[in-house]
């Protein structure tokens, strides 16, 4: 892998993105099931069928996020993701074992919504910059960028969820859930860097 591609604006905003995208993906991916079955008492198939809000929210946003990158720029469409995902994540830094499903559904279905728009951007300008001799080694760059992104966030809600238990479970998951919000705000920092709009491709 060339990691000096990084050096280009296009790649390297967009992997950073990529980054902390699979970081925030991830923490809640870790988090949520382990919610509906630890502290709700749920079985994995309860908690797999409270998840399908997500999931749809998620390919709802595939139909309408790449006209909104088209006219707004991925830097103005990742924000607004990311700010999406980290709102609809505070319903559950509040929850306890008895909150209304209905009303979390709602929050996955926004949640979704954010963190399916949020991988498109980053990756409609990640080559603008690269030569086509580059592309195979910018491709595994981005991939790479989002799983060690991925490992990083669960590691974070993990090691805060397990030093949070001796406060109860309760408190123990709204504080996971805080810490995935904190990193939904952080991924900002980096989206403030990507190309306001998409430019053409250098040959």
């Amino acid at each position: 892998m060339d990691i000096r591609l990084l050096r280009l604006r296009s790649l390297g905003t967009a992997s950073a993105v990529l980054f902390t995208t699979g970081a925030v993906l991830y923490a809640g991916m870790f988090l949520l099931p382990l919610y509906y079955q630890q502290l709700r008492g749920g079985t994995v198939l309860y908690a797999g069928l409270l998840l399908i809000p997500q999931g749809v929210g998620s390919l709802v946003s595939r139909f309408a996020v790449g006209a909104l990158v088209s006219r707004a720029g991925a830097r103005a469409v990742t924000i607004a993701s990311f700010l999406v995902t980290a709102i609809a994540t505070i319903p559950f830094a509040f929850a306890g074992a008895h909150s209304s499903p209905w009303w979390l559904g709602a929050a996955l279905l926004v949640r979704g919504f954010g963190l399916g728009a949020v991988l498109i951007p980053p990756m409609s300008v990640a080559y603008q910059d690269v030569s086509p001799a580059g592309i195979p080694h910018a491709t595994m760059t981005t991939r790479i960028s989002q799983q060690v992104g991925a490992s990083f966030g669960t590691a974070i809600v993990a090691v805060a969820l397990q030093s949070l238990l001796a406060h109860g479970a309760a408190s123990a998951f709204q504080g996971g859930f805080w810490w995935t919000i904190g990193i939904s705000v952080a991924a900002l920092i980096p989206a403030l860097a990507l190309p306001a709009a998409r430019a053409p491709r250098r040959e």
